[in-house]
């Protein structure tokens, strides 16, 4: 699509908007998203991001959401920084405005020793497995 910050596809599934987007996958050396390993995100319907397997990305993440403006994110996290997937200490440092409808998920087993930071941070929670999310 023509005028998007990024490489973006579009697809309809029956009245579902899907929009493709490029993460900054691995490896964790790559510069930008463009040279990282192919992945996707998506955004359904223009309001639920979902960034897919991606380190941190805070460009994706802002400008998406100023042009969307998502009522909900999920997004991936890891407890320590490096590696492919987001650390928790570089997703604190998000707005405020963005965390609170962030929900964290792809997590380790762990995930019950941080969840007192997770709520001071402002984080809207854990995605919990065997959960359906119902957005009317």
């Amino acid at each position: 699509l023509e005028g998007y910050p990024r490489d973006t596809r579009e697809i309809a599934l029956g009245n579902l908007n899907i929009k493709l987007v490029r993460p900054r996958h691995f490896p964790e050396q790559a510069p930008s998203w463009k040279e990282s390993t192919y992945s996707v995100g998506l955004i359904l319907d223009d309001r639920i991001l979902f960034p897919g397997d991606t380190q941190f990305d805070q460009e994706l993440l802002e400008s998406y959401d100023t042009r969307f403006g998502f009522e909900y994110i999920f997004h991936d996290v890891q407890f320590f920084t490096g590696g492919v997937h987001a650390g928790l200490d570089e997703i604190a440092t998000l707005p405020p405005a963005i965390k609170r409808r962030m929900i964290l998920m792809h997590y380790g087993d762990a995930w019950r020793d941080h969840q007192r930071r997770i709520k001071k941070e402002g984080f809207l929670g854990f995605a919990r497995q065997g959960v359906f999310y119902v957005f009317d």
